[in-house]
């Protein structure tokens, strides 16, 4: 059963073998709808190009703090506020929260117009999810 296709032998002139073709399933492709929570965080995180000036790696200093531990620390910052409070007026009003060391208006200010809020509560999902550090 199934289709057969006749192909050229390579050195035989004219000669053909029947060769069975078999069905291939196509492999699915990453569509960020078919994603959700922290993995369609980590897609936007990478969309947006978070990663340019924020490190994955403990102790690596980009342009901005490191992921890694920032859901510890963003729960510290400011007394009274929690690490997904912090972290998303980080992300959609970037100029209000700046840690020390680090300049003021290099981060994008328009994450909130160009990210949907599902957007931004999947990437604190990621956050939450993957740097979680102590």
């Amino acid at each position: 059963g199934g289709l057969m296709l006749a192909v050229p032998i390579p050195g035989r002139g004219q000669a053909r073998a029947e060769v069975q073709l078999t069905k291939i399933e196509p492999k699915p492709t990453v569509d960020a709808s078919s994603l959700a929570g922290a993995d369609l965080g980590k897609t936007v995180f990478a969309r947006a190009a978070c990663n340019t000036c924020h490190s994955l790696k403990q102790n690596e200093r980009l342009v901005g703090p490191t992921m890694y531990g920032i859901w510890q620390a963003a729960a510290t910052r400011e007394p009274g506020k929690s690490a997904k409070d912090y972290l998303r007026e980080s992300i959609e009003n970037p100029g209000a929260l700046v840690v020390d060391s680090y300049p003021a208006g290099v981060m994008p200010q328009n994450f909130k117009q160009t990210l949907k809020p599902e957007e931004i509560d999947a990437v604190l999902a990621y956050l939450e999810r993957d740097f979680n550090q102590k």
